[in-house]
């Protein structure tokens, strides 16, 4: 999903390369408009109340859905700049126009000194770990350099995915920049940087991933358990959930929340650094005949684009919220713990705060906590009443848990 997606939410703009002096003026204008807008209301003042858990939002690039300085700082306890890339050996980033936004997004920590931001990377791993260890002990030290540079908190890890052939050369990897991070630390006596991972959805890629090295080297990784349904005329042509906590009938349980991160724990990575993720998006289908249109109803197709996204096959919160405003039907099953709705022949499986919520209720002795994609695709304009409904309803029953 994240590299699909983020074909479609990326909006590069051409510019000059930006110099650390520009960087530090957008801290200062960040910090000082944040700290004038947010430091007066009840409700902005609850915002700060400690998170007991991990509540690790992803950010994609697209103003005109969601820029940078409108991100609640109080709202998540991570936020992760989607995406850098590996490019000759080095650490860079995917657009010149990024840098500008990285000093933004790192200055929302002057607002909340807690906030920790990671920079994320998804290209240019199969070369960089087929790679000989001067090369990469290069990168170690090229990376750490630019995560310093822009006042990153850390890197998390979205190889999409290793190959079974990868497997020892990866964990290598692994185990060396978590040296690096720590050498590196020690030598300048600062915090180390957080070394995390997002983690695939289905059981062939688990394995093809050293869960005792996973379990060593990262400070925690956000499972992606979600798209376990979309359409495919010849895997899947059938309506089905995108991340539903329990499988429907007939389904095995690795198609459903639980099922994978079960699957996770029995491999031995830690429940201790596992969050399990959360789609802000949903996935749509066009209905071989309207008149069927429950969960397995056969498809023909992807659902066509929305009015914000443009995305055949995909729905933003805010196009399901409106689809349902505009006389969709809404549906809650209550074996899978998920919704979807349907109107006409389009049919769509989403994320809304009731199934998000039951899924922190769910977790929230049992994991470290939620990795959530994406800010951008939840409602960043409160269009139904509230911001971000989805990440605040997990925020909600993280923050409940607090004893008073």
């Amino acid at each position: 999903m994240h590299s699909g997606l983020q074909k479609c939410l990326s909006n590069p703009v051409s510019i000059h390369r930006l110099h650390v002096s520009t960087t530090a003026v957008w801290i200062l204008i960040v910090f000082f408009t944040l700290a004038v807008t947010m430091a007066t209301t009840d409700e902005e003042t609850d915002s700060v109340d400690p998170i007991p858990k991990k509540l690790v939002c992803y950010y994609l690039p697209r103003a005109e859905l969601l820029s940078v300085t409108d991100i609640d700082p109080h709202l998540c306890t991570h936020l992760v700049f989607a995406f850098a890339k590996i490019e000759d050996s080095k650490l860079t980033e995917n657009s010149p126009a990024d840098l500008k936004l990285y000093g933004k997004m790192t200055g929302l920590k002057y607002v909340n000194p807690k906030l920790k931001i990671l920079l994320s990377i998804q290209h240019g791993f199969p070369a960089l770990v087929n790679s000989d260890e001067i090369v990469q002990e290069k990168f170690y030290k090229q990376a750490i350099s630019f995560l310093r540079e822009y006042s990153f908190d850390g890197i998390d890890l979205d190889w999409e995915f290793p190959p079974a052939s990868a497997k020892v050369k990866y964990s290598n990897f692994l185990v060396g920049f978590r040296k690096a991070i720590m050498k590196e630390s020690q030598s300048w006596q600062r915090t180390p940087l957080l070394l995390t991972a997002t983690l695939p959805n289905s059981k062939s890629k688990i394995n093809n991933y050293n869960m005792a090295v996973l379990a060593n080297t990262l400070d925690f990784a956000t499972a992606m358990t979600y798209d376990l349904h979309m359409f495919n005329k010849n895997i899947h042509n059938k309506t089905g959930f995108n991340s539903a906590l329990y499988p429907p009938k007939g389904e095995n349980q690795l198609f459903s929340v639980i099922g994978l991160i079960d699957y996770y724990l029995n491999e031995g990575f830690p429940a201790n650094k596992l969050l399990f993720g959360v789609p802000t998006y949903g996935r749509t289908f066009m209905l071989e005949d309207p008149k069927e249109h429950g969960v397995h109803a056969p498809a023909v197709s992807r659902g066509d684009g929305g009015p914000m996204l443009h995305k055949k096959g995909v729905y933003s919160y805010e196009e399901s919220w409106l689809a349902l405003k505009n006389g969709a039907t809404r549906v809650w099953d209550e074996t899978c713990a998920a919704p979807y709705f349907y109107k006409d022949n389009f049919w769509c499986t989403y994320e809304d705060e009731e199934s998000a919520r039951v899924k922190a209720l769910h977790f929230l002795n049992k994991l470290a906590g939620a990795g959530v994609w994406t800010l951008t695709l939840d409602d960043p304009r409160g269009i139904n009443g509230q911001k971000f409904p989805i990440i605040s309803a997990i925020k909600n029953v993280f923050k409940a848990s607090v004893q008073p």
